[in-house]
């Protein structure tokens, strides 16, 4: 079986699930309640779109600065469109 592009993609994503939840400090119960409210029992059965969202959120939550960050980009955002309208 050929392993493609989003097959390698998820599974550098796993990777990267599992680094977050160790630089939150989220233990097994904080992950099995990400992972159940996605609907999922295994962190496998989990789409690359939904590793990408988490992966953001839990990125935001270990990194206070690129939370701050993120609130500025898009205010940004909101003004420019702002001005278009």
């Amino acid at each position: 079986m050929a392993t493609t592009f989003m097959d390698k993609q998820q599974k550098q994503l796993l990777k990267k699930f599992y680094v977050l939840l160790g630089k939150a400090g989220i233990g097994n119960e904080g992950k099995e309640a990400i992972l159940h409210s996605y609907g999922v029992e295994s962190s496998k059965e989990l789409s690359a779109h939904d590793l990408m969202d988490i992966c953001n959120r839990l990125e935001m939550e270990a990194d206070p600065e690129l939370k701050e960050l993120d609130k500025h980009r898009k205010r940004l955002i909101a003004v420019i469109f702002g001005y278009f309208k």
